[in-house]
């Protein structure tokens, strides 16, 4: 596959910045954008948007500034770990980057937690959970900042879980993500990622003690090590 002329990439982002402050508003806007440029609209966050396009994946970041060749502080963490990442199972892959943009191999899949609402916990295969489990330890060997929060998992269900939004930084975190982190708590750190925690917290303690078993029962990780996620 040959790679995306950087001016479609680049057209693209100058839009994205110069209205900034309409599309970080409007998921509506950000598909509009995006269908415009021959992009299909995958989601935003609170650094940018994603979309995807010959089965690559794009984010473009808030935080550029049109006319500098200066790399967002923000994208220079998430390149940091991404490369940290390469040809290791369960995390998005990178491609390559310019000032503002990143370049990703497109997962295929939907938020796990879709999977967990529609079908329930029983619905994610156990090799694909032990995977999981691998992932997140890998990441703490690796230093790798995952952010706690349902968006950042995917699940495909002929391949497992993915990780899509991860960094060497943890200065973005929220004050309860970052307590989180501190208090070592593998089970706990999955279940943020599996729930929405504003619409679920019913599941989350008894969700959270089936992945502590599990935990525990098939991958013998000692929940009291230091995983070194930050």
């Amino acid at each position: 596959m040959d790679d995306l002329p950087t001016s479609i990439i680049e057209d693209l982002q100058k839009q994205l910045i110069v209205n900034k402050h309409v599309y970080q508003k409007n998921n509506l806007e950000c598909k509009q954008l995006c269908d415009g440029h021959d992009f299909e609209y995958l989601g935003k966050g609170c650094t940018g948007i994603v979309a995807a396009r010959h089965g690559l994946a794009y984010k473009f970041y808030y935080s550029f500034s049109l006319g500098t060749t200066e790399i967002p502080y923000m994208q220079k963490g998430e390149i940091i770990a991404l490369k940290k990442a390469v040809n290791i199972n369960g995390f998005a892959q990178y491609n390559r980057h310019g000032p503002g943009w990143t370049e990703m191999q497109r997962i295929k899949g939907l938020s796990a937690n879709t999977y967990l609402t529609n079908n329930g916990f029983s619905f994610f295969k156990q090799k694909h959970l032990n995977k999981l489990f691998t992932a997140v330890k890998r990441a703490c060997e690796l230093n790798i900042v995952l952010d706690p929060n349902y968006p950042n998992l995917l699940y495909d269900k002929d391949k497992g879980f993915y990780f899509i939004d991860f960094s060497d930084y943890c200065k973005h975190l929220g004050d309860k993500s970052r307590r989180l982190l501190q208090q070592k708590d593998y089970a706990k750190f999955i279940t943020r990622l599996l729930i929405r925690r504003n619409e679920q917290r019913a599941m989350e303690e008894s969700l959270c003690l089936k992945i502590s078993d599990l935990l525990q029962k098939y991958m013998r990780i000692d929940l009291d090590i230091n995983p070194q996620l930050l």
